[in-house]
């Protein structure tokens, strides 16, 4: 119930932006707006309090794309094969990963792996961490709850969502495997959404990084070469 409140509000305040509104602004407004309806229908439903999500909207238009996100479901931009960044979860255990008091793997497994300290819904932080991500062609974006990349360990998860395949065909296999991994655990494990965007074009800011790389680098080929003939010869 909340995950679909905050997915639809969230969808209608962006939908709704006038042009002239920054992506910052937007997406901050519409992470309010959409903390405002959960507790709207919790005042309505008491037996609905408590309830929270763990949104992670991305952002994609030519220029860049945006990251915004509130708790420990995970955003991970792939790379030329490579992790180039992933979202910070929001959570008890990844503030004592960063203290170095737990290891990655050992917080993945912590009874305490599921404490958020800021969601939408019933915590007191619903700030959202909002960044901006250029890509290139062949770029990977990767969206998933706790349900999946806490079901294996780190490296298991990457070496999967990085493989170089159909994206359709690796979110179904993903979610196949955690469904036998939970029911072998027991059951009732987790939700296990993820969701995949590949890029087969580079960002238009990009692009311009790029140009000015080569402009920086034919300049300084430039200054290497009057170097040589003043210095050298």
């Amino acid at each position: 119930t909340a995950s679909f409140i905050v997915k639809q509000t969230i969808a209608r305040s962006l939908s709704a932006c006038n042009s002239l509104t920054s992506v910052h602004q937007a997406l901050t407004d519409a992470f309010c707006k959409a903390q405002d309806a959960l507790t709207d229908r919790m005042t309505e439903d008491t037996s609905l309090n408590g309830m929270g999500s763990t949104p992670v909207v991305v952002l994609v238009n030519k220029k860049s794309s945006f990251i915004a996100h509130v708790g420990d479901s995970r955003f991970y931009h792939i790379s030329r094969g490579k992790l180039q960044w992933r979202t910070t979860d929001h959570s008890l255990v990844s503030e004592l990963v960063q203290t170095k008091a737990l290891t990655e793997e050992q917080a993945r497994v912590s009874p305490q792996s599921n404490v958020v300290t800021r969601a939408l819904g019933a915590t007191n932080n619903h700030t959202p961490d909002i960044k901006e991500i250029c890509y290139e062609k062949g770029d990977r974006f990767v969206v998933c709850t706790d349900g999946v990349w806490g079901s294996m360990p780190s490296a298991t998860l990457f070496k999967k969502i990085s493989a170089v395949a159909d994206s359709s065909v690796i979110v179904m296999a993903l979610q196949d495997e955690v469904d036998v991994i939970g029911t072998q655990e027991g059951g009732g494990h987790d939700n296990h959404s993820i969701a995949i965007i590949d890029f087969n074009e580079n960002s238009q800011k990009t692009n311009l990084m790029i140009k000015k790389l080569k402009g920086i680098i034919a300049v300084l080929l430039f200054l290497m070469i009057i170097f040589f003939f003043v210095f050298i010869t």
